[in-house]
């Protein structure tokens, strides 16, 4: 991966950088306030864009090619555009409905009403950048998808540092978010030549093509929708640790920011090559992307275990043997540490066809959860929370193999029907 993996990893020092930038200017409130306003957006920007990150790489160039680039202008065929059409407009209704939610609760003087809004404007940024990294992810183009993340976290870190100068109030802060994503979805595009095409097929919207891809999607949009709320559920559950809060947060700190290095950084090249490869149909090129993804990802659980093992010891947070460390430890390495291993090939699973299976995965790892957070006893909340963990990450993996040995059959097969016809003179 190279370079652009070194782009990314300083782009996302700049966005946690700029996420923690009012502490030093006394404006702890601000960084709580845009944590939960982002907690919101997180949760829905994989719905609110009908799943289109899971779902335009392997579709979307099959009309455009390898013949659609020249140097390092890529072409943008039709279907990747009104694909990512689609999931604007989806993403407009979504924010509309954040917006209005947070209106009527400002109205009705519920103090989360702003804090909705405000999640409602962070996740318009967030969406429309979104998508235009998947573009650029289906174009096979990683070094444009990691300037995007590069131009987010500048933008960001430089819009929150004028915020802090100024001492604006905490919507300010939440606008240079979205404002950071917008801007780099904006030279997204540029880098893309993206524009033209783009706002072609927004002219020539056709609202039956959006409900046919939402239904098409259904099962992805759910999937992404629980999935959102189960992601959120570690932070959830640090209210119910008594004496081990302090200890589980910051588990929860460390495995989120793996989280995103290995789902924003590593995962959009390995998609990108998994979608090529699939697309032409090397089915060994896929298989040893999908192997070098998850190599990625359990090193990154290797150091999420002692990355928090650090942290606790230095400042002295370490769980006593009075205060269940061994099924706290559980509980980190099997809820917090292991998820990460999926995260590098996370979108695999969808292109393989795996939309129910994936449905299925998100509602164990969510029901699992919330029966632990129903249990009175610390240490079967904990057991229970790894053991959550730890069959969710195995179903991931074992399905993601399965449906990749299942794809790849499937291939072959229509790849030996299709040479035995041209043998046999067939058209």
């Amino acid at each position: 991966m190279g370079s652009p993996a070194a782009v990314g990893v300083l782009a996302q020092a700049l966005a946690v950088s700029a996420g923690f930038l009012p502490l030093f200017f006394n404006m702890g409130s601000v960084v709580a306030f845009v944590l939960v306003a982002s907690a919101i957006s997180n949760l829905l920007v994989g719905s609110a864009t009908l799943a289109v990150a899971y779902r335009l790489p392997v579709l979307g160039n099959s009309s455009g090619s390898n013949s659609a680039m020249s140097g390092s202008r890529l072409g943008f065929p039709w279907k990747a555009s009104r694909d990512s059409t689609a999931a604007l407009v989806a993403l407009g209704i979504f924010v509309g409905g954040c917006l209005a939610v947070g209106a009527v609760l400002v109205v009705c003087e519920v103090s989360f009403g702003t804090v909705v809004m405000c999640g409602g404007v962070i996740l318009l940024g967030q969406g429309i950048f979104q998508i235009t990294q998947t573009v650029a992810v289906t174009f096979d183009s990683y070094v444009v998808a990691m300037r995007m993340r590069l131009i987010y976290g500048f933008s960001t870190f430089i819009l929150s540092l004028l915020c802090c100068v100024l001492a604006l109030n905490a919507i300010w802060f939440a606008f240079s978010v979205s404002a950071g994503y917008a801007v780099a979805a904006l030279v997204g595009l540029c880098s893309l030549h993206a524009g033209p095409v783009w706002l072609e097929s927004v002219r020539r919207f056709q609202p039956s093509y959006f409900i046919k891809y939402a239904i098409e999607g259904r099962t992805l949009f759910f999937g992404q929708l629980i999935n959102g709320v189960a992601l959120q559920a570690g932070a959830i559950a640090t209210a119910s640790m008594g004496s081990l809060a302090a200890a589980w947060a910051v588990s929860c700190r460390v495995s989120g920011g793996l989280q995103t290095t290995a789902g924003q950084i590593v995962a959009p090249a390995i998609d990108a090559r998994v979608a090529r490869h699939m697309r032409s149909g090397d089915v060994h090129s896929v298989a040893r992307s999908v192997r070098l993804g998850s190599l990625i990802g359990l090193i990154l659980v290797f150091a999420c275990g002692f990355v928090t093992l650090g942290i606790l010891t230095y400042f002295n947070l370490t769980p006593s043997a009075s205060d269940s460390a061994v099924v706290f430890w559980i509980a980190v390495i099997g809820f917090n540490c292991l998820q990460i291993v999926c995260m590098p090939i996370d979108r695999v699973l969808a292109f393989m066809g795996g939309a129910r299976l994936r449905l299925l995965w998100a509602c164990v790892r969510l029901l699992g959860v919330v029966f632990a957070l129903v249990m009175n006893d610390l240490e079967a909340f904990l057991v229970v929370l790894g053991v959550t963990g730890l069959i969710g990450t195995s179903m991931y993996c074992i399905g993601t193999v399965f449906y990749m040995k299942t794809w790849a059959s499937t291939f072959r097969r229509s790849d030996v029907n299709a040479k035995r016809s041209a043998d046999l003179g067939i058209a």
